[in-house]
């Protein structure tokens, strides 16, 4: 946790110095310049392009730099020392995670070739998960959480992970609920109240279904034209009825669809 409360002060403060200015400043292709650094004539007034406050933005935007920062100490932790990990992610935030957003926010050279981020999938996380590694991989695991881990894994005794039934974890569930899931739909029932996953998947989702929708050596597929993407959640579990996606649909229940 202490990791990230650091991260919090050290990419805050470097945030407001320069790299709020580094990433939303419309420079160059790759980093804006120093104009707006110590918020130089950010204040209450909007920016031309926009109808927001620029220092409600900035404080907005800081946000992500530092969250961003502590996603990275997830992959870290009990790996590295507190010292080179605040100058890690200082570094990290001015040399990476400002350029970045510029790239993909600022006007850099993603904007203009026509990328979207509207919640931080590339600036935040996939920007996290490629510069965890690089502090994660050269690092030898230390600590108590591993220590624990070598102790119990693949070993009789104490246990460190418990994988069991509802019946076993939470014995307030009365019997009769769980026997009557059970001579309702087994498959569901062992899902929910078993602690199993579900082995009927292709019953009804095929695998030919995912696999229409990959391609070979692509990590992301941007939208087709002419589609319309609906996602859904089905709670039910997969149980047959009017809510259900599986089931006997009611009206407007149906599932994913294209037009075009």
């Amino acid at each position: 946790m202490m990791m990230s409360v650091v991260s919090l002060a050290f990419v805050g403060v470097l945030w407001a110095l320069v790299g709020y200015s580094l990433a939303f400043v419309p420079g160059g292709a790759a980093v804006g310049d120093l104009s707006l650094a110590l918020l130089r004539g950010v204040g209450l007034t909007p920016a031309a392009s926009s109808s927001i406050p620029q220092l409600r933005f900035f404080a907005y935007q800081g946000t992500f730099a530092i969250v961003t920062a502590a996603l990275i100490s997830g992959a870290v932790v009990e790996r590295i020392r507190f010292v080179p990990y605040g100058a890690f992610i200082a570094l990290w935030s001015l040399l990476v995670y400002a350029p970045v957003a510029h790239w993909m926010w600022g006007g850099g050279w993603l904007a203009h070739r026509g990328a979207l981020d509207f919640a931080g999938g590339t600036v935040v996380h996939v920007n996290a998960a490629r510069s965890a590694p690089s502090r994660d991989s050269s690092s030898p695991r230390r600590g108590e959480m591993w220590k624990a881990y070598q102790r119990h894994y693949g070993k009789d005794g104490d246990v460190f992970v418990w994988k069991a039934n509802t019946g076993t974890m939470n014995p307030t569930v009365p019997a009769s609920v769980i026997s009557a899931a059970y001579a309702e739909d087994e498959a569901a029932a062992n899902a929910e109240y078993g602690g199993d996953f579900r082995r009927d998947i292709e019953t009804f989702l095929t695998a030919e279904t995912p696999e229409a929708s990959r391609v070979p050596g692509r990590r992301e597929l941007g939208p087709t034209p002419g589609c319309t993407y609906l996602a859904f959640v089905d709670p039910s579990g997969g149980v047959a009825g009017p809510d259900a996606y599986s089931g006997n649909q009611g009206p407007g229940m149906g599932g994913p669809t294209t037009t075009g």
